[in-house]
């Protein structure tokens, strides 16, 4: 009877076994059918600039600051003003607490 019992847990043991290998086998081939192979990309060369166009840069940004600079002042104006008016209130609230 242990004898019997012994061969059968062999038996078993050698299935599962090769019923592993087999299936990681198959899952080993499937997984690498959808591997591509990696290529390294080209470098791409970038044309070097003419002075021209650099100079239509330095015109364009120039322009640009013309065009916002009197935005930007009447903005940070603004601005001071702002701040003006909230330390006003800030004294106006303080005063009040004191009396």
């Amino acid at each position: 009877m242990r004898g019997q019992l012994l061969k059968t847990f062999l038996s078993l043991m050698i299935t599962v076994l090769l019923v592993s290998l087999l299936t990681t086998f198959i899952w080993y081939t499937l997984d690498n059918n959808n591997v591509q192979p990696q290529r390294s990309h080209p470098q791409k060369k970038s044309a070097p600039q003419s002075s021209a166009s650099c100079k239509d840069c330095r015109e364009n940004i120039n322009k640009v600051l013309e065009l916002y600079s009197g935005a930007w002042k009447k903005q940070e104006a603004s601005y001071q003003t702002f701040r003006g008016c909230l330390t006003t209130d800030q004294e106006g609230e303080q005063n009040r607490n004191k009396d």
